[in-house]
C-alpha cells in the first residue's frame, strides 16, 4: 500500500500515482537498481515518500527530510519505521519559510528568506546525520531550488561517499536563479562524480 493526498487537492505528485501508477518509474528503476538489503540510503526533499518507500522495500536503512507538515504525515503513514525528519536540510542551521504552492502541487514547497505559510527548521547535513558516509549506497535530492544549500552543508558527507554511490539530484534552473544562483554553481558538486547522466523530466 501506498498513501497518497487527496489527488484533487494535491494534483502533482499524489494525482499521478493515482491515474498513472509508479511515479517517475525510469528514475524509480535506476534506484532500485542500485540498492539493496542493509543499504543506507537517503532521501532529501522526501515528499511523501516514494523513493523512500521503495528503498523501505528493499530492505535498506533509509533516512528521509521532509519539511512539509502535510507530506510529513504522509511520510510517515508510507515508511513508519525509517528514519524521518521533518526538517528542510541547508547550509546552516536556522529557521527559514516554508512557502507553499499555490496552483496545488504539494511537490512546489520552496524555502524562502522572505514570506511563507510557516517557518521550519533548517539544519546541515553534516550534523544531522551521525552514521558513517561511506556506507550510504544511494541519495536522492529534489528541494526546488535549494540544492546548492544542501549541497554546502553536506561537504564533509559527500567528501566520504564510497565509490559506486548513486546520487540522483534533480535541479530546475529558474528555481535557482530565485535562489541566487545558476546552472554553474553545480560544477564543483558535479566534479565529484566520474559518471553523470543527464535525464531531463
Amino acid at each position: 500500500d501506498f498513501y497518497v493526498h487527496d489527488p484533487e487537492i494535491d494534483r502533482m505528485v499524489s494525482r499521478k500515482i493515482v491515474k498513472r501508477g509508479p511515479w517517475e518509474p525510469d528514475l524509480s528503476k535506476i534506484w532500485m537498481d542500485a540498492i539493496g538489503k542493509d543499504d543506507i540510503v537517503l532521501d532529501i526533499g522526501a515528499n511523501i515518500g516514494w523513493y523512500s518507500k521503495l528503498a523501505k522495500l528493499q530492505g535498506c536503512s533509509v533516512y528521509s527530510y521532509e519539511p512539509d507538515p502535510r507530506n510529513f504525515d504522509i511520510l510517515k503513514e508510507n515508511c513508519p519505521d525509517s528514519n524521518l525528519f521533518n526538517v528542510a536540510l541547508g547550509d546552516n542551521n536556522f529557521k527559514k519559510f516554508l512557502k507553499f504552492n499555490d496552483t496545488g502541487n504539494y511537490g512546489d514547497s520552496q524555502i524562502r528568506n522572505d514570506t511563507g505559510e510557516l517557518t521550519v527548521d533548517v539544519v546541515k547535513l553534516d550534523d544531522i546525520f551521525l552514521e558513517d558516509p561511506s556506507k550510504i549506497k544511494a541519495i536522492k535530492i529534489d528541494v526546488q531550488g535549494y540544492e546548492p544549500f544542501v549541497l554546502d552543508g553536506a561537504k564533509n558527507i559527500f567528501s566520504k561517499l564510497p565509490k559506486g554511490c548513486l546520487v540522483l539530484l534533480e535541479f530546475c534552473p529558474s528555481l535557482l536563479e530565485k535562489n541566487g544562483f545558476d546552472i554553474n554553481c553545480l560544477n564543483e558538486f558535479l566534479s565529484l562524480f566520474s559518471n553523470i547522466v543527464h535525464c531531463k523530466d
